[in-house]
């Protein structure tokens, strides 16, 4: 089983009227059975207000251990419009290091006085921090609410044991922890028969729309290991930096673009991103990304970064030429370093629909400027214009693209597309059978010559009476026939939360025939990842961390 250690364990929780359960805050709980308790209602950064105490008061972790965080939202503050969030960090005690942990987004419940429990479970980084402490903060946007905050003190000591989960007879009093333990002893495998993997981990980029100008590349181990291995001032997707921060950073060409912006009412400082769910990964384990760096959000990204896997440096984020204005949906890395691009573009009668567009790029190291040149189109196309995926058969020169029908939003009707990149041609369009399945993602598997997908079958999303109990099924898919076969199902009802998500880039191993996918708790709130081994139909899974501030998950291999 792999243990994954993605929020580092420690919680203090924000508080715009929030209580830190477990570990327990700073200055202890008395009143949070009480509506407007006060020892939830603290807004002094860093900690409430509240100082450490002795070292009597720090809870003792050790490396590699699974961690239960529980708050209560003693308060909501939901701002319709503008949402807030809620976020955990730890850094070392007197110090402002913060690392981010975990990040949750704010719900609209109406009623202010909530008392509701949110739970998680993180792994705790293997780090000697003889004082460190754990901080959570609730923005919550709302009109005279501000920021609160929160804190605990923990004393981590490294190990080098792996650790197995064991329920905690002091943690069995919260009801959320014993339905946690008992679901995880289903998907539990002995230590010996799961050796922990080192060759392969997830990475990604660590942001919190609480701290919009800053942005962790992350690197995520199967032994329940997290590290930041730098920090980057953009944000991911859409954000918001503060103008004084970006006019230091800015030469006297972008300062003249921020004052032209700013004329037009557009705030540049909002438009420097890396784009969300735009990935690749070549052969050198390299993550590739499109950057957006222009003063409007009207005009597509038009930089691609290259991010240096080992050692988390920015190898290069050059303008690509000859774009001409098109968005870029999909990066696909070919082994020889040519990347493939896959684009949705209006035709130019736009009454008849849209037009496909395959394009190829040869990123070079420390060039100012990279070409486009487009080699393929097709179309138009009126309704199947939903953009969902694209895999690359690298050996036979072929693209598969996921399209969504426009038209569909109960049924989910879907189209695959292949292409042919030896002869530039689309070669077959077929469409899905989604009688009883919805797509999001596909995955190439070389061996089988198949497409593959997790699948929580179908659902509605429309009720406010009940969450929807579903099964997770790896599907088997012929691109050529649209046939969709069920392989076998992973999971229970009700395990884990319906969604059409959770896909990880790069996320099929061609070597070892296993499926990488992010599955969420929803009861717990936390989330596990699934690894599907297709060729003997087992599933195991991670420990329960929390993935949800993590953004471009990739598949990458540790041999550099």
């Amino acid at each position: 089983m792999f243990r994954l250690g993605l929020l580092l364990a420690l919680p203090v929780i924000a508080s715009g009227h929030l209580c830190l359960l477990s570990p327990t805050q700073r200055g202890g709980y008395p009143d949070v059975n009480s509506a407007g308790a006060n020892s939830c209602f603290r807004q002094t950064a860093p900690c409430g207000g509240i100082e450490a105490g002795g070292d009597d008061y720090l809870e003792k972790w050790e490396g590699g251990q699974q961690i239960f965080i529980k708050w209560q939202q003693n308060f909501n503050h939901y701002e319709i419009g503008f949402p807030g969030y809620m976020d955990i960090s730890y850094a070392p005690y007197n110090t402002s290091d913060w690392q981010l942990l975990a990040f949750a987004p704010d719900v609209y419940v109406y009623a202010q006085d909530y008392l509701k429990n949110y739970t998680t479970f993180v792994v705790v980084p293997n780090i000697d921090c003889p004082h460190c402490v754990i901080r959570a903060r609730y923005a919550s946007h709302k009109p005279g609410e501000g920021t609160f905050y929160q804190c605990s003190d923990v004393t981590i000591t490294p190990s080098s044991e792996r650790k197995e989960i064991e329920p905690e007879p002091r943690l069995m009093k919260h009801k959320e922890y014993r339905n946690a333990m008992q679901k995880f002893k289903w998907y539990k495998r002995p230590a010996k028969d799961d050796p922990v993997s080192l060759e392969l981990s997830l990475r990604g980029f660590g942001y919190s729309p609480m701290e919009d100008d800053d942005t962790y590349f992350v690197n995520v181990t199967f032994d329940g290991d997290m590290k930041a291995f730098n920090k980057f001032n953009f944000g991911v997707d859409f954000n918001i930096k503060s103008k004084e921060r970006l006019n230091k950073r800015l030469s006297v060409g972008r300062r003249q673009l921020l004052e032209d912006a700013q004329r037009k009412h557009i705030d540049p400082a909002h438009m420097m991103f890396v784009l969300d769910a735009v990935t690749t990964v070549n052969k050198q384990n390299n993550m590739l990304v499109m950057f957006h760096d222009d003063s409007s959000m009207d005009v597509p990204a038009t930089k691609l970064m290259e991010i240096d896997s080992q050692f988390a440096t920015i190898l290069y984020n050059s303008e690509i030429s000859n774009l001409n204005g098109r968005p870029i949906n999909a990066i696909m890395a070919e082994d020889e370093g040519l990347l493939y691009t896959f684009s949705v573009v209006p035709s130019e009668d736009l009454s008849k629909g849209y037009d496909f567009i395959i394009g190829k790029i040869s990123p070079q190291n420390g060039s100012l400027f990279i070409h486009y040149e487009e080699i393929l189109r097709s179309g138009p196309e009126p309704l199947y214009v939903n953009f969902q995926w694209a895999e690359l058969d690298a050996d036979n020169k072929r693209m598969f693209v996921l399209m969504g029908n426009e038209n569909s939003p109960a049924r989910l009707k879907a189209r695959i597309y292949t292409y042919d990149l030896k002869e530039l041609k689309q070669s077959s369009m077929v469409e899905l059978d989604v009688s009883n399945y919805g797509f999001m993602d596909i995955r190439y598997y070389r061996k089988k010559d198949k497409l593959y997908t997790l699948s929580p079958g179908l659902f509605l999303l429309n009720s406010y009476y009940y969450e929807p109990k579903c099964n997770y099924t790896l599907l088997e898919i012929d691109p050529t026939t649209g046939s969709v076969n069920p392989v076998f199902t992973i999971s229970n009802p009700g395990d884990f939360r319906c969604y059409y998500g959770g896909a990880i880039f790069n996320g099929l191993d061609q070597s070892t025939g296993v499926l990488y996918h992010v599955l969420n708790m929803p009861d717990i709130g936390s989330d596990v990842i699934a690894m599907v081994d297709i060729e003997n139909e087992l599933t195991t899974f991670s420990q329960f961390t929390n993935l949800k501030f993590v953004h471009n998950l990739a598949l990458t291999r540790n041999v550099f």
